[in-house]
């Protein structure tokens, strides 16, 4: 049987994340879920995503079965 490698699937999180989403860091921790609260994107900017516990999120995110976890690139703030 041949070995399947399977491309990352990364996306915008401004565009992906929805209203319940859960979001974790790359360690695995959970920084939050998104309350449907965002920050538009610009010509120069991502777009930002709030989270319930305060936190606001720009940049690429990856799904992984039922939540998304942060990029190295995407700022939290």
């Amino acid at each position: 049987m041949p070995r399947i490698a399977w491309a990352k699937n990364i996306m915008n999180a401004y565009n992906a994340i929805k209203k319940g989403d859960k979001v974790y860091d790359t360690a695995g921790n959970l920084l939050g879920v998104s309350d449907d609260v965002y920050g538009r994107a610009t010509a120069t900017s991502d777009g930002s995503v709030h989270l319930t516990t305060d936190k606001w999120i720009s940049g690429k995110v990856e799904k992984e079965n039922d939540h998304w976890v942060i990029q190295s690139e995407c700022k939290v703030s």
